[in-house]
């Protein structure tokens, strides 16, 4: 049995989401203050925490990065806070998905079991990197680190943001449509919304652009969808499927 740490300011819906999760045969530990999360996050050992971003005492993205720092549990992070500013800071400090308010009972169930699900295979995605290592240009990717090196400087991603990056560099100077992606990168049943893509996008370039503000690797395609952008003739250590 899973158990899940969920962190909220209103106490109608802690209970309501407590009841719903504990009918769906999980353990559920509630906590409504800030100040506790941490610190019921370290005594429970949670297997997934849901986190509201607005609750007294303690900011939720604060708890997230804290307990993400110290721990690797998961982190769905539930809240009415919808801008892709915010979307961008919660995947910045450590949270796997990013569910909304209004939200559905059942949406939230299928993000769970599926970060759950991609959690007990060591964030093994619905269509697996090839292990081997791909230099393309001045970029490698290393499937088995999550890491990237840009330029010599070494890049730790997390394990969402690797699985997006490697299937634009797989798919290099083609365009891979959003649908896809969201396919490829988070699976059918774990599929995000691509108001959550565009943040993931956002902060990934953040870390791998030179000039994120000015992004010439990851390219936005109106209407499409996102094109990695790398010249030819570059060597590569390791094959992938291309997606279809």
């Amino acid at each position: 049995m899973s158990k899940i740490l969920i962190v909220e300011d209103d106490r109608s819906l802690l209970e309501l989401l407590g009841f719903a999760l504990s009918g769906e045969g999980f353990e559920v530990v509630k906590v409504y203050d800030g100040n506790q999360a941490i610190d019921t996050w370290r005594r429970e050992q949670p297997d997934l925490v849901v986190l509201d971003a607005n609750i007294p005492e303690r900011d939720g993205f604060e708890i997230c990065e804290v307990g993400r720092r110290e721990l690797s549990t998961p982190v769905i992070m539930l809240t009415a806070r919808t801008s892709e500013e915010d979307m961008a800071r919660g995947f910045a400090v450590g949270a796997d998905d990013y569910v909304t308010k209004p939200f559905s009972p059942r949406l939230l169930l299928a993000r769970i079991h599926a970060v759950l699900r991609r959690a007990s295979t060591a964030g093994t995605p619905a269509v697996a990197p090839a292990l081997e290592e791909i230099a393309v240009g001045d970029l490698t990717l290393d499937p088995q680190r999550q890491e990237v090196i840009r330029r010599g400087k070494r890049i730790k991603l997390t394990s969402t943001e690797f699985r997006l990056l490697h299937l634009l560099v797989t798919n290099r100077n083609a365009v891979v449509n959003s649908e896809t992606i969201l396919d490829r990168v988070w699976g059918p049943e774990g599929r995000t919304d691509t108001g959550s893509l565009k943040a993931h996008i956002r902060h990934l370039r953040e870390k791998v652009e030179l000039n994120p503000s000015l992004p010439e690797l990851i390219v936005t395609v109106p209407g499409i969808g996102y094109l990695c952008r790398l010249a030819d003739g570059t060597s590569e250590r390791g094959a992938a499927a291309s997606a279809s």
